[in-house]
């Protein structure tokens, strides 16, 4: 006997009630790995095998079909018999004359061509009778040296051990060879479940329209032939199956079609009797064109009623996106026909699902059969889904288990699963196992199946209803002190009781090692179990054990569970359980090994004892109360804001107040609704042990957010026993001031419902003002502040303005650039929302005037764009002419060819046209400001926009949301029109001022002072060029460094002649000579200061 493997198939006993948990019993782990040589294809055809009068004849039988047969002949193909635990046991069965030469006649003529005849690509055999049949439906017989047909050939094998004969039912009598001609014989074949009757699939009969063949020692093309004309290429015959559909007593031979009916497919329904010729009863048609409806066939019986389904495969069958997935249809007998009940598909591309459908019998002993559905060409390597048969005569909707070719080390495209077999015990543990070829792999495995234990537990508590309440735990002595994380807390405990056995169906083994693994309220939302296990000192919910079992016995195992602080015990706590068996025991060995661990998922439930009346439904009343608390001002610590100034008070309390004067009240919850610029902070509770936590939830309004605070107690208990009393701080500093008011709800909630009619005072709302303050401010800078331009532009002007064509006139021929640095800065403390920017600037040009315009030359300054991320300007006043930034350069050559093809260039009054604001300007500058010197005038030209003036506009900019301490920056690029300055005033100095003024828009915004405008202004000096250096001190910075250079080169060679000549040397004097000089000048210093006595 082969040692047994143990596999829980669990069902649990909740509360005196046992049912079953659905599990799978294959084991995948340790696979019998059959393999054939290389590219012989072996594994295309599987079968187990069995002989009902010899059980100790047991083979798996293997098909080849590309295997070489000898040196004779090329690639005949054979079938395998290996030993189903010895992976190198594989040896052919004795098929004779397959591996020998082609037979020649008497006249040297050939008779037959074996190669490539893919001998072994059917495999089918009786576990009544033990025959066997093995067919290549690539056999050519050949009639003359110019004919040859491909009629195929079939081995019949008394028993595995046996020596096989021929059978070649397109070479029989009266078979004529216009009809026989490809017919292919062995395609297909099937046995009736008895063994008394073998059928072959002949699709290529009468030009493709096909036929089966009830086959029989004497070949014979009128034994069992179906005469119904089908229609040509219809592949009658392709596959074969039987079984009782309409009664008990009589087989019901199905024949498929996949290519007839326009390609849809059909399948035959044929009376299994001695009648010369085949006829159908019934004919049932595929739904999908090109699905290769009718592939494989299958009669099971899947509910017990005695009657078999009818499973019939479309491995092709397609849908949009997603070609050949494959599809398997299932029909079920009503006694005289066949209904279409359901069907199965899996989605994967390519995969082909229902090329082999294969009855494995009934694997874990349910009473109904497990059946196995391949799809050798989808998930990598290639799958066998295992499906359990109902009551409702379909299957499961989903496979039991699924087998890969990745879990037994097979590569990409190996098409594990191309052939399934099963049905048959091959290790003698009751159990059948299976059998799955991989050809492409060369490869096929023997899946065994482990014997089935059923695991029985009574689970209780102790106490029935378990004590929530602390007080009332102490006094039952239902607590413990566990100290963890450093600090002894005092915990509230139950025993949950598990009385635990095991049954087999063939009492073995007797003893077993059950390792248990156990949730507690694994369903809890976040993850956050309200109990817990102490395990070495720690917390967890879920716990293992190792117990050992005796079967029929039980075993009784406990534990201790611990309620967490603060948690909501209204509803039940569940309890999870998976199991494994670790080893097991029998009357006849003594072994340890590891098997699959089946897992169900089993519960019980564990009872809180609610204080709720003899009902257990609790009905709190619960009453709110809150109030805003705003902080102190700051120059007076006993009065407090009666508003918030946004930006100002960051800060603010409400406090609140819960209370219950109904039942205990669970999961008690306040939630507020926060409007927008109000964020939560912390919470503090006056009772320091209760802890409360709040977190914004997933329903966020328009303009507010939801905030949940919980628990507010577990339970919350009533009669007015509890008060729970808390403040939640709050952040205002993301306010922004236009609110006016703002409103915060507050709603107390309970898990367990409360009564309509008093919940009026469930809800509470405060108000709180708010007010803004705001100062703005501004400043710019221009850079540079001095400037020079060129007087002598005349010829530039007019070859630029009286061209007809402006895309000539490009920045750089406008003059100098300065830009502008404007500045805008929230002195707080609120945020400004909106704000506007005025700059006055000295355009030149009064509003309307256009750059075509002769007054073109009137510019200024001449804006030609702003940048600023924040701050957005009217663009109306920049780059007005749409002048380009890149000039073209212009040969001097043919400038002064163009100006005398043109005009003459006259610098007299008469063509000259000025602008009269400015020389009036001018004309008041020279009397008021301009005093000669000794060899030059002069003469200042003063242009301001501080006080508005025809040659001023307004370039209107705008902002929004300045929040308090930032600052807004604007850059505006600029030219100093040298046009203007050269025609109106070419020797005079230029003093231009732009100013700019910031106000804030914001109508609830209170400002310091009368609220008027933050102004600024900057000058800068626009110089002729023959005017530098003269009253100016503007001195080019060439001429600077050419001084210094010369400077040095003149006093370098001085100071070294000066050194080497000894100048800077000291003379050494003469001591003595030092001494008399010093006192012969002491001397006369002492007459001159004696009086004069005589």
């Amino acid at each position: 006997m082969y040692l047994p493997y143990i596999i829980c198939y669990i069902s649990l006993l909740l509360v005196s009630l046992c049912g079953w948990i659905t599990c799978t019993n294959v084991d995948t782990t340790e696979a019998v790995w059959f393999r054939g040589d290389e590219r012989s294809y072996f594994g295309y055809s599987v079968n187990l095998y069995r002989y009902r009068n010899k059980p100790s004849m047991r083979y798996v039988l293997i098909g080849a079909p590309r295997a070489n047969g000898s040196v004779d002949v090329f690639q005949t193909g054979n079938t395998y018999r290996c030993e189903p635990l010895d992976p190198t046991s594989c040896t052919p069965l004795n098929l004779p004359g397959l591996s020998g030469a082609n037979n020649i006649d008497s006249s040297g003529n050939l008779e037959e061509v074996k190669d490539n005849m893919w001998m072994g690509a059917t495999i089918t055999s009786s576990y009544v009778t033990g025959t066997i049949a093995t067919c290549g439906h690539r056999y050519v017989h050949t009639y003359s040296s110019n004919s040859r047909e491909l009629v195929g050939r079939c081995y019949i094998l008394a028993n595995a051990e046996a020596e096989a004969y021929t059978y070649d039912p397109c070479l029989g009598t009266g078979c004529l060879r216009s009809l026989v001609r490809d017919c292919m014989s062995g395609t297909s074949a099937h046995y009736l479940e008895d063994g008394s009757q073998l059928y072959v699939g002949a699709p290529g009969l009468r030009y493709f329209r096909g036929s089966p063949f009830r086959g029989s020692k004497t070949n014979t093309c009128e034994s069992g032939i179906f005469r119904q004309d089908v229609g040509v290429v219809g592949y009658l015959g392709y596959a074969l199956t039987s079984g009782r559909l309409f009664n008990q007593q009589n087989d019901i031979v199905v024949v498929s079609a996949p290519r007839q009916n326009s390609h849809l497919g059909n399948i035959y329904l044929i009376e299994n009797n001695t009648d010369t010729y085949l006829t159908p009863q019934f004919t049932y048609h595929g739904t999908s064109q090109d699905s290769y409806y009718g592939f494989s066939l299958l009669a099971v019986d899947l509910n017990g009623d005695g009657l078999d389904e009818l499973l019939v495969s479309a491995p092709m069958y397609s849908l949009p996106g997603k070609p050949e997935i494959g599809q398997v249809h299932i029909y079920s007998s009503n006694g005289n026909s066949l209904q279409y009940t359901s069907s199965i598909i899996q989605q994967m591309p390519y995969s082909r699902f229902g090329t082999a459908i294969a009855d494995l019998g009934d694997l874990n002993k349910d009473g109904y059969p497990e059946i196995a559905i391949s799809a050798p060409y989808g998930n990598q390597s290639g799958s066998v889904f295992i499906y359990s048969g109902t009551p409702q005569g379909i299957l499961s909707s989903q496979p039991i288990q699924t087998i890969t070719g990745e879990k037994v080390g097979l590569e990409r495209g190996a098409a594990f699963g191309v052939s399934v077999s099963g049905k048959q015990d091959m290790d003698d543990n009751g159990y059948n196992d299976i059998l799955i070829g991989a050809y492409v792999n060369n490869s096929a495995f023997l899946f065994r199946t482990l014997p089935v234990a059923t695991i029985y537990i009574t689970p209780s508590s102790m106490p029935r209803f378990i004590i929530i309440d602390l007080d009332e735990a102490i006094a039952a002595g239902q607590t413990q002190n566990l100290t963890l994380n450093s600090e002894e807390i005092e915990y509230i405990y139950f025993i949950l009781i598990l009385p635990i056995t095991f049954t087999t169906p063939d009492n073995i083994p007797t003893t077993m090692k059950l390792e248990l693994s156990i949730s507690a309220d694994a369903n809890e939302p976040s993850k956050n179990p309200r109990v817990f296990f102490l395990q070495n000192n720690n917390m967890t919910s879920v716990i293992t054990q190792g117990i050992n079992l005796t079967q029929s016995q039980y075993t009784t195992v406990k534990f201790r569970v611990f309620l967490k602080k603060n948690r909501n015990f209204l509803r039940p706590i569940p309890f999870d359980f998976e199991y494994s068996a670790v080893n097991y025991n029998t009357l006849d060995f003594n072994n340890s090994l590891s098997i699959q661990n089946p897992k169900g998922i089993p519960r019980y439930e564990v009872q809180p004892n609610l204080n709720c009346g003899d009902d257990r439904i609790c009905i709190p009343d619960l009453s709110l109360e809150a109030s805003v608390m705003l902080p102190t001002l700051p120059n007076d610590p006993s009065s407090r804001y009666g508003h918030i100034i946004a930006g100002e008070v960051t800060e603010f309390n409400i406090s609140v107040e819960v209370s219950n004067s109904g039942e205990d009240s669970f999961g008690t919850t306040l939630q507020l609704i926060i409007p927008r610029g109000i964020t939560y902070r912390i919470l503090y509770v006056d009772d320091e042990n209760l802890v409360i936590g709040c977190r914004n939830t997933a329903q966020q309004l328009k303009d507010s957010t939801t905030l949940s605070c919980s628990p507010l107690g577990n339970p919350l208990k009533g009669s007015d026993e509890d008060t729970v009393s808390f403040s939640v701080v709050f952040n205002s500093d993301s306010l922004r001031g236009n609110e006016e008011q703002i409103e915060i709800q507050l709603e107390v909630l309970s898990s367990n419902p409360e009564d309509n009619s008093t919940k009026f005072d469930n809800r509470r709302s405060v108000s709180i003002n708010v007010t803004a303050t705001a100062d703005i401010s501004t400043s710019v800078k221009a850079t540079p502040e001095k400037l020079a331009f060129n007087e002598s532009t005349q010829l530039r002007i007019n070859h630029l303005v009286e061209t007809e064509n402006q895309s000539e006139i490009f920045h750089s021929d406008l003059g100098p650039e300065v830009t502008f640095l404007f500045l805008v800065h929230n002195n707080g403390p609120s945020p400004i929302i909106n704000a506007s920017l005025n700059i006055y600037w000295p355009m030149g040009v009064k509003n309307g005037d256009r750059i075509n315009d002769k007054a073109a030359r009137h510019f200024i300054l001449y804006p030609t764009k702003y940048t600023s991320d924040k701050i957005r300007c009217d663009s109306t006043y920049f780059n007005v002419a749409n002048l380009r930034e890149t000039k073209i350069v212009i040969d001097e050559e043919d400038l002064e060819q163009t100006g005398r093809n043109t005009r003459s260039i006259d610098l007299n009054e008469n063509n000259l046209e000025y602008n009269e604001d400015i020389l009036l300007m001018e004309r008041e500058r020279r009397q008021t400001s301009i005093e000669p010197t000794k060899s030059n005038v002069v003469i200042n030209t003063d242009v301001s926009c501080v006080n508005y003036h025809d040659y001023c506009v307004t370039i209107k900019c705008s902002m929004s949301d300045i929040p308090s301490g930032n600052s807004y920056e604007l850059l505006i690029a600029a030219k100093v029109f040298e046009p203007t300055l050269a025609v109106n005033a070419p020797k005079s100095i230029w003093n231009i001022t732009v100013s700019s003024e910031a106000i804030i828009r914001d109508t609830h915004v209170e400002q310091p002072g009368n609220g008027d405008p933050d102004t600024a202004q900057v000058a800068i000096k626009v110089i002729p060029s023959s005017l530098i250096g003269i009253n100016e001190g503007f001195t080019q910075w060439w001429i600077i460094l050419v001084a210094i250079f010369l400077f040095l080169l003149i006093m370098i060679p001085s100071l070294l002649a000066l050194y080497f000549s000894g100048f800077f040397k000291k003379p050494r004097s003469n001591k003595a000579k030092l001494e008399q000089s010093r006192r012969e000048n002491m001397e006369e210093l002492t007459a001159a200061a004696r009086p004069d006595f005589f």
